[in-house]
Formats: C-alpha cells, structure tokens, sequence
C-alpha cells in the first residue's frame, strides 16, 4: 500500500503498490482525452484550464503529502537541490506544455482513437529509449522486444487510418503529423524529470511535480496565445475573451482534465523509483488503450470505416505485449 516511511513523503512501500500506481495512471492518462471531448470547446480554450489545473493540483499535493513526515518537506527540498536540478525539472515542464498542447491539438482535429493513440505511442517509445538511458533496466532484450512491439502497434494503429476516406482522411493525416511531433517532444519530459531526482540532493516526486507544473504553466501563454492566433486546424482565430464567457462546462471539464493527468504523473513519479523510470513512463503511457477503448466504444470514431477494425485489434494486442515485456525487463 502507499504508506508514510520514516523520513519520506507519503510513497508506495512495494513494487505490487508500485505497480498499483501505473495502472491508475494508465487509466487516468487514457481517460483525460474525454475530458476535452466533453468540455466542446476549442483546445486552445480547453488548455488554458487544463494547465491551471495541473498546477493548482501539484501545489496542493505538495503542501498535503508532500509535507507529511519527519524528513524533508517540499519547501526544504526544493531550497536544498542543485540549480541544475530545479532547472531541469522546469524545463521538462516546458517541454511538457509544447508537446501536450500538440497532442491535445491533434485529438481535437483527428479524435482520440488516432491522434491519442500515436501521439502517446510515439512519447511511450521515446520516453523509454530516454528512460533506459537515464535509469538502465534489467534485461535490455526484452526492453528491446517490448519496443520493437510497441512500434508494430503505431504501425497497425496507422493503417487503421489509411482505411479512413474523404475529408476525414485529410484530417487524420494532419492529426497524425501533429501526434508525432508532440509525441517526440512528451516523450522527452519524463526521462528530463527524472534525472533531478538522483544524486547527492534529489528533488521528490512532489517536488519535481509542482516545479513542472509551474514550467508548463508559464510556457503555456507564449504557446496556446501563438496558436491562438495562427491555429493549426482549419478553424479561425480566436480571442482570449471567448474563454472567459466561455459555458461552465469549458472551464469544469478542462480543470477535471488537469487534475486527472497530474494525479496519474504523480504516481508515475512515485512509482519510479521502485520500477524504474523506464518501465514507470512505459506503463503510464500505456494509456493508449484506454484511449481506443474510448474512442472506439464511447465516440464512435471509427463507425461505418469498414477495415478498421482488425488492425485495431492488431494494435491493442501489440500495445499490451509490448508493455508486459517492458514491464519484465524492469523485473516487475
């Protein structure tokens, strides 16, 4: 169970706890993509609640759990890190904001079956190429194994795509550009957060989660302002007094959604240590199976595309080989 230890924040004291905590944030990392779905709103308006979210959430963590116990509180552990340390893990916040909002992005052009699934499967290959470097496993055939199934995953999930047609075709092939590049960059952060919590001074989860937070919080006007103004969809620009008189439901959905996604990378965090920052992000990102479940069953996505279906199936096999291979190569 997740339990104080003396001298610690509230962490998971075993690898089965350890392994609890990724397969909630596979679960909530899946699900937030309804969260934009369900708020109807522009992604851009859909963000800015988002980010807020995220990092009111990390501020809270940090000033609850993130203070209990005999040893060093959030406050202390930040003030004692290195400043490379505290820069690290505010970059990986902004590297977080640009390739999340790409992905978001892509979900509201493509929908999540394609956009969430790719983009995620893109940011899962790289953060654990990334994540092994940073934190070797045990078994580098089968990290390689799960990989190179993971890749056959993206490989079925776009010729999933290709039996899309007309105008929707023209959509998903843009979605999935958006996916990769946001991937590529998503794939980055977490292996980034990583590295500031080893060494002589370590920074905690909660401590790397707030100054995250704060890193994408920041990065975020410079980025969504920009796509404001030039969006990458086919929609026309929009002004920042449209979120404000925006429906309730905007600004309730987008905040559920940030809190849902700093919840899961909480624990991914606090798992890491036990499993490993490879196979923590990995099965984090397994989320992509969530996703096709909600975009197949929920919203339809791929209703009436006669083909899909077998290379869906295709891809959620390989998606979850894929993690039960990367997942042994950590000894988990």
């Amino acid at each position: 169970m997740v339990t104080l230890r003396q001298g610690d924040q509230l962490v998971p004291s075993s690898v089965v706890t350890a392994q609890i905590l990724m397969f909630i944030t596979m679960v909530l990392w899946g699900s937030t993509g309804n969260t934009q779905k369900l708020a109807k709103t522009r992604f851009e308006y859909y963000n800015w609640g988002y980010l807020t979210s995220q990092l009111v959430a990390a501020i809270i963590f940090a000033a609850t759990f993130g203070m209990m116990g005999s040893g060093e509180k959030v406050t202390d552990n930040i003030m004692h890190a290195q400043t490379s340390a505290i820069v690290l893990a505010l970059v990986a916040g902004v590297i977080f904001a640009v390739g999340d909002f790409l992905i978001v992005a892509a979900i509201g052009i493509g929908g999540i079956a394609v956009a969430f699934s790719v983009g995620m499967g893109v940011a899962t290959v790289t953060g654990t190429i990334l994540g092994y470097i940073v934190d070797p496993v045990d078994s580098v055939p089968l990290l390689a194994a799960g990989l190179v199934v993971l890749v056959a995953a993206i490989f079925f999930e776009s010729r999933a795509n290709s039996k899309a047609s007309g105008k929707k075709q023209s959509h998903l092939k843009r979605a999935l550009i958006i996916a990769v590049i946001g991937g590529l960059l998503l794939g980055c952060q977490f292996p980034i957060a990583d590295i500031p919590m080893q060494g002589a001074h370590p920074l905690n989860a909660y401590s790397v989660l707030l100054l995250i937070s704060i890193g994408a919080f920041v990065a975020n006007f410079p980025v969504n302002y920009y796509f404001m103004r030039k969006p990458l969809g086919d929609e026309p620009p929009i002004r920042m007094d449209g979120y404000w008189h925006a429906p309730l439901r905007v600004h309730a959905w987008s905040w559920l959604g940030g809190l849902m996604y700093n919840s899961g990378f909480l624990f991914s965090l606090l798992a890491a240590p036990l499993a490993g920052a490879a196979a923590a992000w990995a099965f984090g990102n397994g989320s992509p199976l969530i996703g096709i479940l909600w975009g197949l069953f929920l919203w339809k996505e791929f209703k009436g595309v006669v083909g899909a279906g077998k290379f869906l199936a295709a891809m959620f096999a390989c998606y979850t080989v894929g993690l039960v291979l990367i997942g042994l190569s950590s000894g988990i």
